[in-house]
């Protein structure tokens, strides 16, 4: 009779620890419930607020830009206009210079054809019409001069404005490049990656992966059958994380929480009594990055008791 009322006081003392740390565990679940919804709300805000700040400077920018280049187009049509105006001016120039040509070869013949006493006149006169000839000469040079250095601000500024279409469209890129990167760290600050899995009833020898194919619950880009079946939770959304694991079993143990294989926490069972079940608990908050791995390594070989959920790995990101 001692024997089975002792067996009942352990088994309701053991009901009582077990309850205990369900609470336990249900409490700080709700605890990393709100502390995940408080950093939810803050990076939207500070996210809003970047892209507010990038979408003004973007905007600030392109009217500048637009500006700029709307001021290089009128210097442009301005500069069009000259060099039509000069042309036309050079093109008659050009017609005097051929009628002058004309008017003095029209003068030589009639200077031949002169009398001797009216040569000297006639000299004269070609003299004047010489220097004539030479005057417009020279203002048909300084008109040419003027007109290449005018095709050569204009071929100045043509490069300019290639020059200009091209830092703006690289600024352009630039800016559409920064944008989409901005973009994807908020998406992959705002997506919510967790798991709960609990381990079921067996025997894990020692350096053996211990296997959680029980799920509770699950979200965000997880390869939930790979864990399932070979025990090994692979990071696809880098962050910071938080690792809560929970073991019970009926003798003395010790398990790790390893990432990429190197050890991270240890939990220790140590019964009171041997034969009855205890439980042990860890938790680590550890960054892991794309392609990492976690893992939970049987240092001892363990009875896993997981009849009632007793035994769960749980993983959620937090940033």
């Amino acid at each position: 009779m001692d024997s089975l009322h002792d067996e009942k006081m352990a088994r309701q003392r053991l009901e009582m620890a077990v309850t205990q740390l369900h609470r336990q565990l249900l409490d700080k679940t709700e605890n990393l419930t709100d502390l995940l919804t408080k950093c939810t709300r803050r990076l939207e805000f500070e996210s809003k607020m970047e892209i507010q700040r990038v979408e003004n400077e973007t905007e600030y920018q392109i009217q500048n830009l637009t500006r700029r280049n709307e001021e290089l187009q009128e210097m442009y049509f301005e500069l069009r206009q000259n060099h039509s105006q000069l042309q036309g001016e050079y093109e008659q120039l050009q017609n005097d210079l051929t009628i002058m040509k004309n008017d003095s070869v029209l003068m030589r013949k009639t200077m031949n054809d002169l009398e001797p006493l009216k040569i000297v006149d006639a000299l004269q006169h070609i003299k004047g019409l010489q220097m004539d000839t030479q005057t417009l000469k020279g203002n048909v040079n300084i008109l040419s001069m003027t007109q290449i250095a005018r095709g050569q601000d204009f071929l100045a500024l043509y490069n300019d404005t290639l020059s200009f279409k091209l830092n703006f469209t690289k600024y352009i890129e630039k800016q559409s490049r920064i944008f989409n990167e901005t973009m994807v760290q908020i998406l992959h600050k705002f997506q919510t990656v967790a798991i709960t899995c609990c381990a079921t009833a067996s025997t894990v020898n020692r350096n053996t992966i211990l296997k959680f194919a029980n799920e509770k619950y699950s979200t965000g880009p997880i390869d939930i059958n790979r864990f399932k079946t070979t025990g090994i939770f692979r990071c696809e959304l880098a962050g910071l994380y938080i690792i809560a694991l929970t073991v019970m079993t009926n003798h003395e143990g010790r398990v790790y929480v390893r990432r990429n294989g190197y050890t991270l926490i240890g939990v220790y069972v140590a019964p009171i009594e041997h034969g009855n079940y205890h439980t042990g608990s860890g938790f680590v908050t550890i960054y892991l990055g794309t392609g990492d791995y976690v893992t939970v390594v049987a240092d001892l070989k363990l009875h896993i008791y997981g009849h009632f959920e007793e035994s769960c790995l749980t993983i959620v990101k937090i940033d």
